[in-house]
């Protein structure tokens, strides 16, 4: 899963919060609860009633968060997730003000509209901040176990000690290097399928189990033990999920190369999600062999 996925999923977490919330209130709503613990149940209600506040700011932001966040770092997107529940007030403030409207006169409206900035504020903040600490804590936990895993373009000053060898591989001798899960049946069969319908014979693979393909991963910044099926490393810039095999795609013959470029018009969150799910279900759905694949004679230059 690429950050930006994992980010257009963060945008659901309000939305999924408030469903546990209203499930919690739905179930305890006929219980008799003593005073400690309706003290501490009043937040959650108040959240699951308050989405008659936040639904339609929360809905207009997220979407524009969506929209901005394309082809944006992680970086980026971690900032924006930080600034999320600061953006979200004055939105909150002007449905404020649309709602309240027509007032007797502006001395009215300024009079309300003070008291419930102070609650809009408050709430924006509390509610707000605790959707992005658990989407954040979520990130690291999945970045931690390498489900997340950013497409990055290496340098000679990033590229990781003793992988400056392979820079020379990747950026000039084989601009084209597709590093693909070697005991994988449905991977070799890939690699299979892209020999036959390639236009040009500029592709070279290694499987992420041999010496040169952990090399690569290293120069790549990905861990050794990278499983996610398919890299594709095109002139110092590394691909991966969906987009690795839409760009190896495009290099294809007819209809192959067409699709490939129809495939970037559907979503990167749909299109990685489907991905993801092939790729962590590989093995069951597609069986695995014991040893890696063995190149036919005539192409064994083609694998490094």
């Amino acid at each position: 899963m690429k950050p930006r996925t994992y980010f257009g999923l963060a945008l659901l977490f309000p939305y999924i919060l408030w469903g546990i919330c209203a499930l919690i209130v739905f179930l305890l709503s006929s219980q008799e609860m003593s005073d400690p613990w309706t003290l501490v149940l009043m937040p959650i209600a108040f959240y699951t009633l308050g989405i008659v506040l936040w639904l339609v700011p929360y809905t207009v932001l997220a979407v524009g968060m969506w929209i901005w966040s394309r082809n944006k770092s992680t970086a980026a997107l971690y900032k924006l997730a930080r600034l999320a529940p600061i953006l979200l007030f004055p939105l909150l403030l002007i449905e404020a003000v649309v709602v309240s409207l027509p007032a007797e006169s502006i001395a009215e409206l300024a009079k309300d509209m003070l008291g419930q900035a102070v609650l809009l504020g408050g709430f924006s903040l509390v509610f707000g901040y605790l959707s992005v600490g658990v989407a954040l804590a979520v990130f690291k936990f999945l970045q931690a176990k390498h489900f997340i895993i950013e497409e990055t373009s290496v340098s000679a000053s990033e590229a990781q000690p003793g992988a400056t060898a392979y820079m020379k591989i990747a950026d000039t001798q084989h601009p084209h290097i597709i590093l693909f899960d070697g005991i994988c049946n449905l991977c070799n069969s890939s690699v299979i399928f892209i020999l036959k319908h390639e236009k040009t014979s500029h592709f070279r693979f290694a499987s992420i189990q041999s010496e040169t393909g952990k090399e690569l991963l290293k120069w790549c910044r990905l861990p050794t033990d990278y499983n996610q099926a398919v890299v594709y490393i095109e002139k110092g810039k590394v691909h991966l999920g969906s987009t690795a095999a839409l760009k190896i795609g495009q290099e294809l013959t007819f209809p192959w190369s067409v699709l490939s470029y129809a495939g970037f018009i559907i979503p990167k969150l749909i299109r990685d999600w489907v991905y993801d799910k092939i790729a962590q279900n590989r093995y069951q759905w597609f069986g695995k062999g014991d040893v890696c694949m063995v190149p036919a004679e005539n192409l064994k230059a083609r694998f490094l």
